[in-house]
């Protein structure tokens, strides 16, 4: 007997703040900036104190997907 799951999972991105992101990532606003630090020559400068989409698909491709919703 073979089990197959067909899980979709939807991700729903609007701009958020670090403090947000790192929420998200389940992970503390040091750790996150250490983590972004090695990629932000693909990141680039926030938009002000917010991550913008591209900012974010960016930063899903080089770290993984978070493990909580953005709040």
């Amino acid at each position: 007997m073979q089990n197959t799951l067909n899980a979709t999972a939807e991700i729903i991105l609007k701009p958020c703040s670090h403090k947000k992101l790192a929420q998200a990532y389940g992970i503390s606003n040091k750790v996150l900036h250490t983590h972004l630090k090695q990629v932000e020559k693909y990141i680039g400068n926030r938009n002000g104190h917010f991550y913008t989409l591209q900012q974010l698909l960016t930063i899903i491709e080089k770290i993984g997907v978070p493990c909580y919703a953005i709040q």
